[in-house]
């Protein structure tokens, strides 16, 4: 994330908890927190939000070049959509109150037609939005308000119940044993699909090539506090 003011980059102040990312900018303040698996909240008052979504080479064979990695369009008055190709992934965008776009970037195409991707959302001040990442596209109707002091009081409650299972370390260890706290914790998928009980990932949710050992460290972490769960 970069912070401009009149062209120059500026610090603002962060606050990072489990439950939340807050950022602060004289009088300007802006709410991030993950809602489930594949959603991610944004409560932004003051701030012009520009979001870019990274593309992947292109390669074996996949689209060419010529034609746009990714492309956005809008659906309804308060929903838009992009499609990264090469990544076969689907991007939501819903916002509730205030207003978003997608604009750029502009690029030639095997024609030499400028075309304007819409790839970049663009999010005004004093909006609140959801953008739902996954590999199949969730439609507009599945969206509802989220509930935010709500989600963030049911999300810290979690975290403080996972983090009470796990053992006490010597003081020396402290910042260190917390931060591999957090980042089993962060990294717990909840029974689903091929999932018959809460699980802890080694990396993103959608690959292959897993190897067994991968998952045992995690498990080695979780053996003492949480047996069932490593």
């Amino acid at each position: 994330l970069a912070f401009y003011v009149n062209g120059e980059e500026v610090i603002p102040e962060t606050e990072f908890c489990p439950e939340k990312l807050r950022i602060t900018y004289k009088g300007s303040n802006m709410l991030l927190y993950l809602n489930g698996e594949d959603s991610l909240i944004i409560e932004n008052k003051g701030f012009n939000l520009t979001l870019k979504l990274m593309e992947l080479p292109s390669k074996n064979g996949d689209v060419p070049e010529a034609y746009p990695l990714a492309y956005g369009s809008r659906i309804t008055d308060n929903h838009l959509k992009i499609i990264s190709v090469n990544a076969r992934y689907c991007i939501g965008i819903h916002y509730y109150h205030g207003f978003a776009d997608l604009k750029g970037p502009c690029k030639l195409n095997e024609r030499g037609d400028m075309i304007d991707n819409r790839s970049i959302l663009h999010i005004s001040p004093d909006t609140l939005c959801e953008i739902d990442i996954s590999p199949t596209e969730r439609h507009h109707s599945a969206f509802s308000v989220p509930q935010v002091q709500k989600d963030l009081e049911s999300i810290n409650a979690d975290w403080k119940a996972f983090y009470a299972k796990m053992p006490a370390v010597p003081e020396r260890y402290r910042h260190s044993a917390d931060r591999s706290w957090y980042n089993l914790w962060a990294s717990t998928v909840p029974a689903s699909g091929n999932y018959k009980y809460p699980t802890v990932q080694m990396s993103m949710e959608f690959m292959n090539s897993v190897w067994s050992w991968d998952h045992c460290f995690n498990a080695m972490a979780l053996s003492s506090a949480d047996s069932r769960h490593a």
